[in-house]
């Protein structure tokens, strides 16, 4: 579906939004039962965070990082978003991270970006983008 989607001219992708599968990937906490796992409604938030990472590499491999990747889902802090960026994200939505801590997050998160780039060696979040993935092949 990425590729048909390149093929037919998309800009970008935006990685995730609410996901209606309740997967075992997802990071539920299943110590209260199973009782909502048949329920329907969407998981957004921390719970979906590494699906999202997992999303956003499957489609920053599969376009060889050609196309721009919004990153989302389970941001609340700079490792967060690192971690998105590191396996493909050029940028970062963030929504419930901002919902729970509010708008200071944003500060939070871009000053501790910051720090992980240039703790890492790296001089702006361009050069990060995709680097787990690159390592993967070289």
């Amino acid at each position: 579906m990425v590729r048909k989607a390149v093929e037919l001219g998309v800009d970008g992708f935006v990685m995730i939004n609410t996901i209606a599968d309740r997967g075992d990937d997802l990071n539920l906490d299943r110590s209260v039962g199973d009782s909502n796992h048949g329920e329907k409604g969407g998981i957004s938030g921390k719970p979906a965070r590494q699906r999202a990472i997992n999303l956003v590499r499957h489609v920053y491999k599969v376009t060889a990082g050609k196309v721009p990747i919004i990153g989302c889902g389970g941001v609340f802090t700079a490792q967060d978003a690192y971690r998105l960026i590191r396996n493909g994200a050029s940028l970062i939505q963030v929504y419930t991270g901002m919902v729970y801590e509010g708008p200071w997050v944003f500060r939070d998160i871009n000053c501790g970006l910051a720090e992980l780039l240039r703790k890492d060696g790296y001089s702006n979040v361009h050069e990060a983008v995709g680097v787990d993935v690159k390592n993967e092949f070289y």
